[in-house]
């Protein structure tokens, strides 16, 4: 029984520590009591001392070491309050491990991302962002950066991708794709370039809210993958 409830242990031990060392990616010189308060009580759970597992089973820390030297015998009631224990702590740990997997998810870091947009990449995104929400007059709700510039695998051939997002209804789909296309780029289009000397080409996708919200919903749909894998750089 012991032997099942230590192996037990053992794979949530593992499933918790895979979560520990997961890419967290935080800031070091971020305070997050709440965070470190939920790692020091994995911690405890993680490696109890002697005395604590002594105290639950109802011996002395003297007696678990003569047990564990052969020195001396348990009884049979000893033998259940250590299974009972370990039961006890293979329930926290699961509550533990259930406690730091939605912590992991909600940080979105759950697993390992693909690579992000450099920083020039980044600031040329924002800049053409601000000129669309400029030309939007009030009815842009959020602009996301998605596609290879985004995940930061882009070339000098690639296209600057948003998805535009309006409050209202985006009446003429074209016509208001092809004027935030032509206010990102700016001077009518004419050459504009980055500051790594690539040209400018923006591909502007418009959605009403309602659409946005919809799709965003969807698993598989281009929408909701922009979204995890792109950069929102306006209304997130």
């Amino acid at each position: 029984m012991i032997a099942r409830q230590e192996a037990c242990i053992i794979g949530i031990v593992n499933a918790m520590a895979i979560t520990l060392t997961g890419d967290l990616d935080l800031d070091p010189q971020t305070s997050d009591p709440e965070l470190a308060k939920l790692i020091a009580e994995a911690s405890d759970a993680f490696a109890p001392s002697q005395a604590e597992l002594a105290a639950e089973i109802g011996v002395r820390p003297l007696a678990l070491t003569t047990w564990r030297n052969g020195r001396s015998r348990p009884t049979a009631a000893h033998l259940l309050g250590m299974a009972k224990a370990l039961e006890g702590r293979s329930e926290r740990l699961m509550k533990l491990a259930v406690r730091l997997n939605a912590r992991a998810a909600a940080q979105g870091r759950l697993s390992r991302r693909s690579r992000r947009a450099t920083s020039p990449d980044l600031r040329t995104a924002r800049l053409l962002a601000l000129r669309m929400v400029a030309a939007g007059q009030g009815s842009v709700e959020r602009i996301v950066f998605y596609g290879s510039r985004a995940r930061g695998t882009g070339s000098p051939a690639s296209d600057w991708d948003f998805i535009i997002v309006l409050r209202d209804g985006a009446g003429d789909v074209e016509a208001r794709e092809a004027l935030f296309r032509s206010a990102a780029v700016g001077r009518e289009g004419s050459g504009e370039r980055t500051a790594a000397g690539d040209a400018l080409r923006v591909d502007a996708w418009v959605l009403e809210k309602a659409e946005w919200e919809s799709a965003r919903k969807l698993h598989g749909h281009p929408v909701r993958t922009a979204e995890q894998e792109g950069v929102a750089l306006y209304g997130a």
